[in-house]
């Protein structure tokens, strides 16, 4: 019979285990960062780098995020491709936990190019995969499954079981929101219906049944190839998945035990990035049927990691659902503690990547004061004590108190030197964005000055001839300034809402967009303007061309190129607009003229902000030189490219290459 001092003998030894773990844990990661230090090798220093990634990205440690950017730098300065792309892959995926999704696509994507290149299969896959994991975060089911799929051909081909594991459990996850979110089982969900009214929607709605079918399949296999490589962390989050699954479909007893048996292996490993989530998962369960008591133990522990963890869609969720039961519970004082924990969590959630670098160095800085103030008062005590026990040794202690202090004092100093380097990196920040700021005044005088310049023409003839006119021209003059005030009216609304962009105000709002009519919508203001030069503006787009772009940010792009052509084109020239398709992948839009053209110097600098083109028009008409910056910011928002072809005395063309996968935005709801 197994007794209660056996029992209590394994619990012990068990503890043991687990800290001896999270100790070794620990020196590793000190270990690695001591290396780091000391390193003189740059290439050596940047793979301890990426182990050091490897480690710290299971523990949501907010440091990483400076060490991301100190090891691209690094790498930036050996002039190595491969590298290179591994700083870039990291950093894509740490912006991804980190909540800033836009920069994660780009790097990201920067890295896959880079693999690409380089023929190195297994980053590429591996890249893949996690391009499919940032478009999971963002909604974009049906990209994240492409790119996933792509990740699993190419592990295929490998024979790499565990890339396979690790995929196959993100395309369960895919599929998962995927069939949760789709709009007849969330309906279901909210009228909480019973598993019958599931399976006649999956009877009835063969798209939700291929949804369906499809994450039965791939849960099937991430838990085989979980197996075959005895992956515990990979079980726990596929056994999550399936958990979270059974739910929906009404068999709750299974999804406990699923997910129990998840909580017992994961209480087990140490920091597990994933225990918060079971915990959320196991109280949500219980407050489905009613048990608020159990709810709120699971749902209070989920909260309690997340916060300790950092994670902030945890958190999030967490509080939602603690919020919930109070709310049922009629406990009022509660529930606003846990929605103003919900809403001030989520704001955060979207904040900008400045204010969250920001936040981060704030939580350094504290972290370091706290463990520099524990490690003062522990050698402090240390040394009273051993005062008091042996005064014969106290020579010795002193000694040792002093070699200590020196240590400590050099520790200081260096960090001193890495925080003065940080604060001179914020101020080199914050000149830059004082830059961007003057940009955009100059911007708006720049888009403001030929309506407003068209609208101060047309008064001026009626102020100083209006005798000489008849009442026909008159009438036709009059209608010129009212073209003319509602094209600025338009511009000035087209402008404060691109302002508004910039402050975050408003988000990158893609949407399927007819290319014709927003040319010609585009190019309205500017035709008065082409006609006093006599130049023919000529749009060559297809009608009923639609491809998916933000209208906004295009619409001031197609302007300013067709404003700087006017300026460059003679009289009796021609500005051609057009598009093209080159790849399956992307379309090509262009600005065509038959204008004095671009020196070589000149295309040079373009696209740059810190030099200065101040080439006259050929009516003597002068630019700011920053609407080809505001150009370039736009289309680089749509992951797309610039560039521009000319020649002096035959005309210039600027193009504009856009990718034909961006997806439509779709507001985010959390139910």
């Amino acid at each position: 019979m197994f007794s209660f001092s056996k029992l209590t003998t394994l619990i012990i030894i068990l503890l043991f285990i687990i800290v001896i773990n999270n100790a070794i844990s620990n020196t590793k990661i000190d270990s690695l960062e001591t290396r780091i230090n000391i390193e003189q090798n740059p290439q050596k220093k940047l793979d301890l780098y990426f182990q050091l990634f490897d480690e710290l990205s299971d523990f949501a440690d907010a440091s990483i995020l400076l060490k991301v950017e100190q090891a691209n730098k690094l790498a930036d300065s050996l002039n190595n491709p491969r590298y290179k792309a591994k700083a870039l892959y990291y950093k894509g995926k740490t912006w991804r936990i980190w909540s800033n999704l836009e920069k994660s696509v780009e790097f990201l994507f920067s890295a896959k190019n880079l693999f690409k290149d380089l023929n190195d299969l297994p980053n590429l896959a591996e890249t893949y995969r996690s391009i499919a994991e940032t478009y999971r975060a963002l909604g974009f089911y049906d990209l994240a499954i492409q790119y996933a799929l792509k990740a699993e051909d190419m592990f295929s081909k490998l024979k790499d079981t565990i890339g396979l594991a690790k995929t196959y459990n993100r395309l369960a996850a895919i599929y998962f929101e995927k069939y949760h979110n789709a709009p007849e089982i969330l309906a279901v969900w909210k009228d909480k219906e019973t598993t019958s009214q599931i399976y006649s929607i999956l009877a009835k709605n063969q798209k939700i049944k291929n949804t369906y079918d499809s994450l039965v399949r791939y849960l099937n296999l991430a838990y085989y190839y979980t197996k075959l490589c005895n992956d515990q962390k990979l079980y726990i989050s596929t056994a999550i998945i399936d958990a979270g699954l059974q739910n929906n479909i009404g068999y709750i007893p299974k999804a406990k035990e699923i997910l129990n048996n998840a909580l017992q292996i994961a209480q087990s490993m140490q920091n597990l990035i994933d225990l918060p989530l079971i915990y959320y998962a196991i109280g949500n369960i219980y407050y489905k049927e009613k048990n608020y008591k159990k709810a709120l133990e699971y749902s209070l522990k989920a909260l309690e990691l997340s916060k300790e963890f950092k994670i902030p869609i945890y958190i999030i969720i967490s509080s939602k659902i603690i919020f919930d039961v109070y709310n049922d519970l009629k406990d009022y004082k509660n529930v606003n503690k846990y929605l103003s924990i919900y809403y001030d969590t989520r704001l955060e959630y979207m904040s900008t990547k400045a204010e969250a670098q920001v936040k981060v160095a704030e939580y350094e800085s504290n972290l370091r004061n706290k463990e520099i103030q524990i490690q003062a008062n522990k050698q402090a005590t240390v040394i009273i004590v051993v005062s008091f026990i042996l005064i014969l040794t106290l020579i010795i202690l002193s000694l040792i108190a002093i070699v200590r202090r020196n240590v400590k004092i050099t520790r200081l100093n260096e960090l001193l030197t890495q925080n003065n380097l940080q604060i001179t990196d914020k101020n080199l920040a914050l000149e830059q964005v004082n830059k961007e700021k003057d940009r955009f005044f100059s911007i708006i005088a720049h888009d403001l000055k030929n309506p407003v310049s068209s609208f101060r023409l047309t008064t001026n003839m009626i102020n100083e001839s209006y005798d000489s006119f008849t009442a026909e021209e008159l009438k036709e003059m009059f209608g010129l300034m009212k073209e003319s005030s509602d094209s600025l009216y338009a511009l000035l609304e087209n402008l404060l809402e691109w302002s508004r962009s910039q402050r975050g105000a408003i988000k990158f709002m893609p949407a399927e967009t007819d290319m014709k009519y927003l040319v010609e919508m585009a190019t309205s203001p500017l035709k008065n303007q082409a006609f006093q030069k006599e130049v023919e503006i000529i749009n060559t787009i297809p009608e009923n061309y639609k491809i998916v772009i933000d209208p906004n940010r295009i619409t001031t792009v197609i302007r300013n190129l067709v404003s700087n052509a006017i300026k460059f084109t003679p009289a009796g020239g021609k500005i051609t607009l057009g598009i093209r398709e080159e790849d399956a992948e992307s379309v090509t839009f262009y600005v065509a003229d038959t204008g004095v053209g671009i020196s070589e110097e000149n295309m040079k600098k373009l696209f740059r902000i810190d030099e200065q083109v101040t080439t006259l028009g050929t009516n003597k008409e002068k630019g700011t030189g920053l609407g080809l910056i505001l150009c370039a910011e736009f289309v680089g928002k749509h992951f797309g490219k610039i560039w521009v072809e000319s020649k002096i005395g035959e005309g210039t063309t600027f193009f504009v290459k856009l990718p034909k996968t961006l997806a439509p935005y779709e507001e985010e709801t959390i139910n």
